[in-house]
């Protein structure tokens, strides 16, 4: 419930035991304000690719006058595109007096093969110090692999590089470790984002989809 639902003195239930229905009921003696009502979280479950359908259907309404509202049902559309995990592992808090590292991970699902990115960071807070891979403890023949930074110069808030599995993967696999240093004693907010630059493919040079989340973090 958001802020416009419990302003006031109220009673609500909510019964969200029955798959695929949310029933929610609200009573006040004072009408609520203009604004979102309630927020509902939901998660696509796995291996579902497709359109998704979400109704609200208004049931009894009254305003304050316990005269009848009005109402009618609204219906949205989601489409669910399946997609494989790309993320930066690291810790939440950091300090400046010491070096701390960030790892990038690709999905075991995927079948990750070979693809480009790029990793971006606020060079006025954060100092790169070093970006390294050990593909020796990857998956498959590690003599086929390979890893390449694109860039020489991550110091200044860019880090674009490659990475090559020829036999590509099936368990989640970490293939770059990043080492920063804070810059400032103050607390300072920073994002990570990986963009992917190219198509990433798997073994058999077909496209896959993968979903690049930003991470953040607070330095302190």
């Amino acid at each position: 419930m958001l802020n416009s639902m419990t302003a006031s003195e109220h009673t609500v239930t909510v019964n969200s035991a029955n798959a695929g229905r949310v029933s929610v009921a609200f009573a006040s003696e004072d009408a609520i304000s203009t604004g979102d009502l309630m927020q509902i979280t939901f998660v696509a479950k796995e291996n579902i690719s497709g359109t998704a359908s979400i109704t609200m259907q208004p049931e009894d309404l009254t305003n304050d006058n316990a005269n009848p509202i009005t109402s009618t049902s609204v219906s949205s559309n989601l489409t669910i595109t399946e997609k494989s995990r790309v993320w930066l592992a690291l810790s939440n808090e950091m300090n400046t007096h010491e070096s701390f590292t960030v790892g990038f991970w690709v999905e075991g699902s995927s079948g990750f093969a070979a693809g480009d990115f790029v990793i971006n960071y606020d060079d006025e807070k954060l100092e790169c110090l070093s970006v390294t891979s050990d593909l020796s403890s990857g998956e498959g023949n590690t003599s086929s692999n390979a890893f390449v930074v694109i860039n020489d110069e991550y110091q200044n808030g860019e880090i674009k590089f490659s990475v090559l599995c020829a036999n590509g993967i099936s368990r989640d696999t970490q293939f770059l470790t990043i080492e920063f240093r804070a810059k400032y004693a103050q607390p300072a907010e920073f994002e990570l984002i990986p963009v992917a630059e190219t198509t990433p493919v798997n073994r058999e040079g077909d496209a896959i989809l993968l979903q690049c989340p930003a991470a953040s973090g607070t330095i302190t």
